[in-house]
């Protein structure tokens, strides 16, 4: 499956979607009546802040009012949600949330919030593929190069994450191949790949 681009277009006719789908005011109110914090769970440059960010102006231009994007980065989500969840439910900040919203619920002991009750879907926006890469310098070019790679270096490889589900791939991958690597985790995918 490809990933959407995020032209002028595709990016107005989500806001616009997003827009539809926000709940209606009662008569005699009006929403909103002052900025909206869209809280993103990943630090700058990678494909959650880029959805937030190309959301905002559309949204900012349907509303009339200032839509904000801000940045909670760490915990594997779990920042962000807690802070949306702590929030008043007035419809002033919204939280783009990922497969990790429904995966912490199996993987983390004592989640700060109720995954279920505290939130309300609004709009799915996209979909995102997991990609496997490699610095062009490492001379692994395929996923049987990896696996080459592997046999001749079983404790050297080492693996960049972001989120609990690459955490997940990765961990299946090195079982695959019996090996045991390293691990990192990174807040977000632009520090990732920037390292990489």
């Amino acid at each position: 499956m490809t990933q959407p681009r995020l032209t002028g277009r595709f990016v107005a006719q989500l806001g616009a979607a997003l827009v539809a789908l926000l709940p209606i005011p009662a008569p005699g109110q009006t929403y909103p009546d002052r900025s909206i914090r869209i809280v993103i769970p990943a630090p700058p440059g990678g494909g959650m802040d880029a959805m937030g960010r190309a959301l905002s102006d559309p949204l900012a231009l349907a509303f009339k009012q200032p839509v904000v994007v801000e940045n909670r980065p760490g915990g594997n989500g779990v920042i962000a949600t807690q802070l949306v969840a702590r929030a008043a439910p007035d419809g002033y900040t919204l939280l783009l949330m990922a497969s990790f919203h429904a995966i912490n619920v199996s993987t983390v002991r004592k989640l700060p919030y109720d995954s279920v009750k505290d939130f309300a879907g609004i709009a799915k926006l996209g979909d995102s593929p997991a990609v496997f890469v490699s610095s062009a310098q490492s001379g692994v070019r395929t996923v049987a190069d990896f696996y080459s790679f592997v046999a001749r270096n079983r404790d050297a490889v080492t693996f960049a994450v972001s989120s609990m589900e690459t955490r997940l791939g990765a961990e299946s991958v090195l079982q695959r191949a019996g090996a045991k690597g390293v691990i990192v985790n990174y807040k977000g995918t632009g520090p990732a790949v920037s390292d990489l």
